[in-house]
C-alpha cells in the first residue's frame, strides 16, 4: 500500500501568489481602462472647445484631420499621411556595421524625421491654438496624455490657429 503525500503548504503559498497576481492585474486592467476614458474624455472636450463634434474625436485618421483643420492646415496632414506611408512602405531597418544604407532606407529614414518634425509642429501648434506656450508644448511630446486632459478639462480656450 502506497501513501501520497501532499505539500499543502507549497500549494497553499502558489495558490496565494496566484491571487495575489490575479488581482494586481485586475487592477492593472482598471486603471488602464480608466486612463484610455479620460483619454477619450479629455479629447471630446478638447474638440468641443474648437467648436466641433466631439464624436470627430473617436474616429482613428479623421480624429487627427480636424485637428490638423483646427490648428494648422489640413495641407499638413496630408503631407504627414505621405510620410508615414513612405516610411512604413520602406522600413528602415538597423545597417550592420560597416554596411551603407540602401537608397529605400534612406528615403524611409529621411521621412521617418520629416515625420517626427511634423508631429512636434503639431503639437505647438496645438498649445498656440488653445493659448499655450512651449513649456505646454514640451509637455504634449513628452507628456501628450497628461497635458490633452488639461487642455480639455482646464481653463484654457481655443483661440484658433495662431
Amino acid at each position: 500500500m502506497s501513501t501520497v503525500t501532499t505539500n499543502t503548504a507549497g500549494s497553499d503559498a502558489l495558490n496565494t501568489l496566484f491571487a495575489a497576481l490575479g488581482a494586481a492585474a485586475a487592477v492593472i486592467v482598471v486603471i488602464g481602462i480608466l486612463w484610455v476614458a479620460l483619454n477619450i474624455a479629455a479629447t471630446w472636450r478638447i474638440f468641443t472647445k474648437a467648436g466641433e463634434g466631439g464624436w470627430k474625436s473617436l474616429i482613428p485618421v479623421y480624429n487627427n484631420y480636424v485637428l490638423y483643420s483646427k490648428v494648422w492646415s489640413t495641407v499638413w496632414f496630408w503631407v504627414t499621411i505621405v510620410l508615414n506611408a513612405v516610411v512604413f512602405y520602406t522600413q528602415p531597418q538597423a545597417v550592420a556595421e560597416g554596411a551603407s544604407m540602401t537608397p529605400m532606407q534612406m528615403v524611409g529614414a529621411v521621412c521617418m524625421v520629416a515625420s517626427m518634425v511634423l508631429y512636434i509642429l503639431l503639437n505647438y501648434k496645438t498649445a498656440k491654438a488653445f493659448g499655450k506656450g512651449i513649456g505646454y508644448t514640451l509637455g504634449l511630446i513628452f507628456l501628450q496624455p497628461v497635458f490633452l486632459m488639461m487642455l480639455g478639462f482646464g481653463s484654457a480656450q481655443y483661440q484658433g490657429p495662431q
